[in-house]
């Protein structure tokens, strides 16, 4: 079966595309990185806007699966206690200086 003929538009953009200049690697690579990272900038900025401007309580982990598969919850000790532990904790310190910038 032969294909329609091609309007106008789309011989020049086939045509166009076939002169295109090719683009660097390097400046591919770059351009590749910028796109991946505006998503995470967004994303994280937004989680950010929420915890310090809108006042929501950070995220923290209040239970645990049992070998038997059950839900364990923890009490405010062991909440606090996993909270001293992690690794974000360890690395960028306590986050009670979030609240002194609340609105």
């Amino acid at each position: 079966m032969a294909r329609p003929p091609l309007s106008a538009a789309a011989a020049a953009a086939k045509q166009a595309q076939k002169t295109a200049p090719k683009i660097d690697p390097n400046k591919q690579r770059s351009i590749h990185l910028i796109l991946l990272g505006i998503p995470l900038m967004v994303v994280s900025s937004y989680g950010l806007y929420k915890r310090l401007i809108m006042g929501q309580e950070k995220r923290r982990q209040v239970g645990e699966m049992t070998p038997d598969g059950q839900l364990r919850m923890f009490n405010e000790e062991e909440i606090i206690e996993r909270e001293k532990e992690s690794y974000f904790t360890r690395i960028f310190g306590s986050e009670s200086w979030t609240s002194s910038i609340r609105k």
